[in-house]
């Protein structure tokens, strides 16, 4: 037995024979680097622990136990700790001028308190805190495009079968789609709404995560949104997938602290409360604090005893040496080590890959959903791609009301040491205000700046700014609207298809990061549900159950959603062109699909579309009447069926009146030949059963192959006589070939002795003309020329005798060629019978 084993990250090589292995043979040869091989040619990877390699007694930890608990020494817990302490704040560090960003676009949403909301802007130093609305305008449209494609009212998630389908897969595909979609709508009913907060903040910050995973205090997997400020990525890499540290920043009360504990979770160990109250700690927390117009400080004196704790949970690939799975590799392997932000103390360490999984591969709890793609990192939003644009509007914004202001009530000069009692002048309409002005004229002791009206061009330019940040949006409506209202629909539905392409790929990218999220519930799905155990769950129209091996079987679960189709306007005119195109091809087209598709697209509910459109009701075909009955029938318009046990005959007979009166309508005329068709195939079946002694059966396709070769032999029999005997009357009474020559040999004796005649006639005719051309009578060439002319008519009878001759040697010719064929037909279709 050979066998061989590389891994270039472990750097090591078990042996190739078993002649290398030292030990015990019966029980196998342990290589010190996690593969025990047998003499048998049995193999155990990455498990198996040296049994010399700890003291007496020591049993190996489970797979996913706290490894802080006793299994790693406490000089390393703090060496790790205290290290990994340090990488984290060095994150987030790098991380303080994003989060100054966010806290910027915030600003420039245009979002204020209540209270300041409020308060009203008096301009008191010419100034205002006005803001322009595009960028809230942008983020308001683009959260509704999205959610409207990831949360159809209809389910949101689907399943799909991978590779060939049978009815075991087709039945668990069903049930896992309607346990998604139980599960998110019954069971973790936040679920929606942390999607909804996730595709806000995705579009405004460009990059932001969720995280899939088992919850212990509530048992079961849950998805959450992650703040910004609480995911602290390593940027070493531009994927979190393949970042070698990202950390989940927990805020938690004493009460589920204390619980975590209770439940073994974290270690029993105390901690500081955080004081994250500090100014300018978290700017994108004071923003918000600002909107909602909280104030923390006051809201920590009205806590009282209720401290709060901030934990570090860190995914990060970790070289720990105690590690007893850990020991045989000298790179650092994938772990989720908790522990606290204030000291740096660990409170839980697990092992962040599957158990038996020799390779370690990192599992995954993280999802990213981004607006836009980015050159480096996970996306750009709002913050990279609109933030200095907004800033400009804003400004732009603000000096136009400026300028409108001072334009309006402008300042002014007057002459220095004029003493006047009021500064503020400000008269009424109408009112007029005395003013003491030392002699001094009134236009000269007083004057008002000249302020300008505000610029048109400026205004235009803050208006094509924010045309430029409401680009990416789905805002199209008035485009839609400039063109010619009786544009042709092919046009409109190219434009629409243009316009959606920014958006529909904006969609496409929060469809795929909702598809990733959904596998990643497949995975916790199938570590929580107990093994050979169903879970029960209801839903509208049954009760169903779903179980762990439905979780491992080739069944993806993917958004219920469309892409490529989000533009309700699009979908509509694309249904309503269908819909008028099948009208004009009702024969070929199926009307009742095309006005679903149209409601549908419509946003008419299911229930609905089912009483709008009724299922069609099949109709029994009326029981086979009397001739006379069935022609009233016919005369009326009403349906008529034939029976099989009916005289054919007789029933087309009488049918034949209607068929041949002239005065019938086209339309009963039409329904008469229909209907002896009918009675003809009904007579070819009845006639062919008795002949073949078989009874066709109402289902042919229930006819066994062997059966079926039987009736198609007896058939052919039965077909081959009835076509010679149909060959015979076509061909009628032959006529006899020797009666044919003989008739043909009087003819031609007929002629030639017509002909002779002739010649002789012409002969006389000669001698005459001779001799009166001697007697020299002028008379004589009016005769000659009288006699030429009957020569002339002679010849010509005398040509067609000849044609009509040749033309009948060459059908007596003929008629013996077919009778030579007829006999050889004869003799073939003997020879077929025969053999039949």
């Amino acid at each position: 037995m050979n066998f061989k084993h590389e891994d270039t990250q472990a750097g090591f090589q078990t042996p190739t024979t078993l002649e290398q292995m030292d030990g015990n043979p019966q029980e196998g040869f342990m290589t010190g680097k996690g593969v025990r091989q047998f003499p048998d040619g049995s193999v155990v990877v990455g498990e198996q622990l040296n049994p010399g390699m700890f003291p007496d007694g020591y049993q190996a930890p489970e797979h996913d136990m706290n490894l802080a608990a006793g299994v790693i020494p406490e000089n390393e817990l703090r060496e790790i700790g205290f290290h990994l302490k340090s990488a984290i704040e060095e994150d987030k560090e790098s991380q303080e001028q994003f989060y100054q960003a966010i806290a910027t676009i915030i600003d420039l949403l245009g979002l204020d308190s209540a209270q300041e909301a409020g308060k009203q802007d008096t301009f008191s130093n010419g100034s205002t805190e006005l803001t322009s609305s595009a960028l809230f305008e942008t983020l308001l449209d683009l959260t509704a495009t999205i959610m409207a494609s990831l949360i159809p009212s209809t389910g949101m998630v689907d399943s799909v079968i991978l590779g060939e389908s049978n009815d075991q897969l087709a039945d668990i595909a069903y049930r896992k789609k309607a346990w998604f979609n139980y599960f998110f709508d019954r069971v973790d009913k936040g679920f929606d709404k942390e999607l909804k907060r996730t595709i806000v903040w995705a579009i405004l910050a460009g990059s932001i995560y969720r995280k899939v995973y088992i919850d212990t205090i509530l048992g079961r997997p849950t998805a959450r949104f992650i703040k910004v400020e609480d995911f602290i990525v390593n940027r070493d890499l531009s994927s979190h997938l393949a970042a070698s540290r990202k950390t989940q920043v927990h805020h938690m009360d004493k009460r589920e602290f204390d619980l975590r504990k209770a439940m073994g979770e974290y270690l029993d160990e105390s901690i500081l409360p955080s004081d994250n109250y500090n100014e300018g700690d978290d700017v994108i927390k004071e923003k918000l604090d600002e909107i909602s117009g909280y104030d923390p400080y006051i809201g920590r004196n009205n806590r009282g005893d209720e401290d709060q704790y901030d934990i570090y949970e860190s995914h990060v690939d970790y070289r720990i040496k105690s590690d007893p799975m850990a020991q045989d590799f000298d790179i650092p392997l994938p772990y989720i080590i908790t522990l606290d932000a204030q000291s740096g103390k660990i409170l839980r360490i697990t092992r962040n890959w599957k158990e038996g999984d020799f390779l370690k591969k990192k599992k995954e709890y993280f999802v990213n959903y981004s607006l836009l793609p980015s050159l480096d990192g996970e996306g750009y939003g709002l913050v990279q791609y609109a933030g200095k644009q907004a800033k400009a509007a804003t400004e732009i914004t603000r000096q136009l009301i400026t300028a409108g202001l001072y334009s309006n009530f402008p300042g002014g000069v007057y002459q220095a040491g004029l003493r006047l009692e009021n500064n503020n002048l400000r008269p009424m309409p109408g009112e007029f205000v005395p003013l003491a002005t030392g002699g001094i004229p009134i236009d000269q002791a007083i004057m008002p700046l000249p302020y300008k009206e505000p610029s048109t061009a400026l205004n235009d330019l803050k208006n094509q700014i924010e045309d430029n940040i409401k680009k990416p949006s789905a805002i199209i409506n008035q485009k839609v609207s400039d063109m010619a209202p009786r544009a042709p629909m092919g046009s409109v539905l190219a434009m629409l298809e243009s316009l959606q392409k920014v958006p529909n790929a904006l969609v496409q990218g929060f469809h795929k990061s909702f598809e990733c999220e959904l596998e990643l519930f497949n995975d916790r799905f199938a570590e929580w549900l107990p093994e050979g155990q169903s879970y029960p769950f209801a839903v509208p129209g049954g009760s169903h159950v779903i179980m762990k091996s439905d979780f491992q079987a080739d069944i993806q679960v993917i958004p219920a959603s469309d892409p490529s189709l989000q533009n309700s306007t699009y979908r509509f005119m694309r249904a309503e062109i269908i819909l008028n195109n099948a009208r004009q091809g009702e024969a070929i087209h199926d009307m009742r699909y095309a006005n679903q598709l149209f409601y549908k697209n419509l946003g008419v509910s299911s229930e609905e579309i089912q009483q709008l459109l009724p299922p069609p009701q099949t109709e029994q075909p009326p029981p086979p009447l009397d001739p006379i009955s069935e022609n009233q029938h016919l005369l009326t318009g009403k349906p008529v069926t034939a029976g099989i046990m009916q005289d054919h005959d007789a029933h087309m007979a009488v049918h034949s009146l209607l068929t041949q009166d002239q005065s019938t309508d086209p339309q009963v005329m039409a329904a008469a030949h229909a209907h002896i068709q009918e009675h003809l195939a009904l007579k070819f079946l009845v006639e062919m059963q008795a002949k073949i002694g078989f009874e066709m059966p109402q289902d042919p396709t229930q006819i066994p192959p062997e059966q079926e070769n039987q009736i198609a032999i007896a058939a052919a029999q039965v077909a081959q006589q009835k076509l010679a005997e149909m060959q015979a009357q076509q061909a009628g009474p032959q006529p006899d070939p020797a009666v044919i020559t003989a008739q043909a040999l009087t003819e031609e004796v007929k002629l030639k002795g017509q002909q002779n005649e002739q010649q002789n006639q012409i002969d006389l005719m000669k001698v005459q003309i001779e001799e009166q051309k001697v007697q020299g009578d002028l008379s004589i060439r009016q005769q000659e020329l009288q006699l030429k002319s009957e020569i002339e008519l002679y010849k010509n009878q005398l040509a067609e005798k000849k044609l009509e001759l040749d033309a009948m040697s060459k059908h007596r010719d003929h008629l013996q060629k077919e009778m030579g064929s007829l006999n050889e037909d004869k003799k073939d279709l003997n020879e077929k019978v025969l053999n039949s």
